[in-house]
């Protein structure tokens, strides 16, 4: 399965779009991407943490100038007490390529010593400069454990794989922008996000006080900062220990964090917002502001002292301010993406993303990869590798920096790669339904065109057999009842054929 067949013709980020049928392995082959670059890197840093991937298999990928491999060796697979075979990996660099079809890896796979001279040590082997995988489905196939080098961008909690909350998305969200803020041209991209979305050039992130008499008084000192934790019973007046105990005690004894928390509460009592009936919250606009930067660290140890509520994002559409929690879900995928995406995107960074297409309107699907090569254009040297079963998204593929690998069971039930020759830029939805998608209806102008030519050229011109023989196995591809009066139109142009 070919991912990228030639080189990028221009500078572009590229992007390989991968379709098919449910139950066709989509999601499936992302994971295993995953787990390979994932497996490998941690087994290279830690040689005892062997991978286990279910397959046998050959990856190839190229960074800069130079290809490497990694593929099983059934020449070297052992055997071990009581636990069956294990298998063995081998690791090539620059090695001569070829093609290989996937009936014949495993006869790839046993001529490792032909390929002896560009073998090279685990410790040899270069990776993606990052490995991000993004998805908004409760039910994605990734990791959701995160290491220094792959990055899991889901709505899973990572703590927690089975289970997901708006809340907890909000605050990874609110992280991953405030992580950026620093970051040259952040502001700018961030604002072609929301200028994408149709929303105003206002971004403002807030948070309400906690125990606001005791701590956000303009008038707590570092003694009674400790007293106030020392003493919690009276202090809070509860009989269970605070959440925020937990992380006082992490922090009491270093003088210099604890009379900057201090220095903070003090200085942030007097900006205090009012709102409803006695509330007050602090906040910054994110695309103005740069104290955020600054008083960021502090917020956190603050959150783990249980003296700030969780963060709450405000956008603005007209100049009507609105929570985020209030957004569509389409806005909430969208922007949790893509500013995920962006607080982790390094060049040479291999970036999966699984079904972007949900809850999106139509129109952002046709632009979305516009928008992301618009947004990511700082980073050439990166692969998308993006499953969809949106036909909108193949209608703006560019074909110097993209390719389609669509996926069918054939009659056996076996996964099979179909080639897509296609150049889909600009195509109508009806013709990606019909020719990508092979989804055919009763208003799809480009399958009675099709009838129209196979009829007329059984009639008129039986000698153009080539041209028949592609219209029939267009036709085919396409599930059809017994009755249906295509199947005797196919018959006809089938005795033409045979007629020859």
């Amino acid at each position: 399965m070919d991912f990228q067949e030639k080189e990028s013709e221009t500078s572009s980020l590229f992007t390989s779009i991968i379709i098919g049928q449910n139950a066709t392995g989509k999601s499936n082959i992302l994971k295993l991407i995953m787990e390979m670059f994932r497996s490998f890197d941690i087994y290279k840093k830690d040689p005892s943490k062997k991978p286990n991937i279910p397959c046998s298999f050959l990856l190839r990928y190229t960074l800069d100038e130079n290809t490497y491999e990694i593929a099983t060796t059934a020449l070297e697979t052992v055997k071990t007490r009581g636990r069956g075979t294990e298998k063995h990996y081998v690791y090539y660099k620059n090695k001569p390529i070829e093609h290989v079809d996937s009936k014949d890896i495993k006869d790839l796979l046993l001529t490792t010593k032909k390929y002896k001279p560009y073998e090279i040590n685990l410790s040899e082997l270069e990776f993606p400069s990052v490995l991000l995988a993004n998805s908004i489905m409760l039910t994605d196939k990734f990791n959701s454990a995160n290491t220094d080098f792959y990055k899991y961008l889901g709505v899973r909690n990572p703590r927690s794989p089975s289970t997901a909350g708006t809340r907890t998305y909000i605050r990874k969200t609110t992280e991953y922008i405030v992580e950026c803020l620093a970051r040259k041209d952040f502001r700018i991209e961030l604002s072609k996000l929301l200028d994408f979305l149709g929303l105003d050039n206002d971004l403002n992130i807030t948070y309400v006080p906690k125990y606001r008499k005791l701590f956000w008084n303009e008038n707590i000192t570092i003694e009674l900062f400790h007293n106030y934790f020392n003493n919690w019973k009276e202090s809070f007046k509860r009989d269970s220990e605070p959440w925020g105990r937990k992380g006082y005690l992490d922090i009491k004894d270093d003088p210099d964090k604890v009379a900057v928390i201090v220095s903070f509460l003090n200085s942030t009592s007097k900006k205090l917002i009012p709102y409803g009936q006695g509330g007050r919250y602090f906040a910054y606009n994110l695309l103005k502001e740069s104290d955020i930067n600054d008083d960021f660290e502090t917020i956190k140890v603050l959150d783990k002292l249980d003296l700030v509520s969780y963060p709450s994002l405000h956008f603005s559409r007209n100049y009507k301010q609105y929570n985020f929690e209030q957004s569509s879900s389409g806005e909430t995928h969208f922007i949790s993406s893509f500013i995920g995406l962006l607080s982790q995107i390094k060049n040479n960074g291999l970036i999966l993303i699984d079904e972007p297409e949900i809850s999106l309107h139509p129109n952002w699907q046709i632009e979305y990869i516009y928008f992301l090569k618009t947004i990511f254009k700082e980073y050439p040297s990166c692969h998308f590798v993006i499953a969809t079963h949106s036909h909108f998204i193949l209608s703006d593929l560019l074909p110097d920096s993209s390719n389609i690998i669509a996926l069918s069971r054939n009659e056996s039930g076996n996964i099979e790669n179909i080639k897509i020759n296609y150049n889909t830029y600009g195509w109508s939805v009806d013709e990606i339904l019909y020719k990508v998608f092979n989804v055919r209806s009763t208003r799809n102008k480009f399958f009675e065109n099709d009838l129209r030519n196979l009829y007329n050229l059984i009639t008129n011109y039986p000698d153009d057999k080539e041209q028949i023989k592609c219209l029939i196995n267009r036709l085919s591809d396409f599930q059809i009842s017994s009755d249906d009066p295509l199947v005797k139109l196919l018959d006809s142009a089938k005795e033409v054929l045979n007629n020859a």
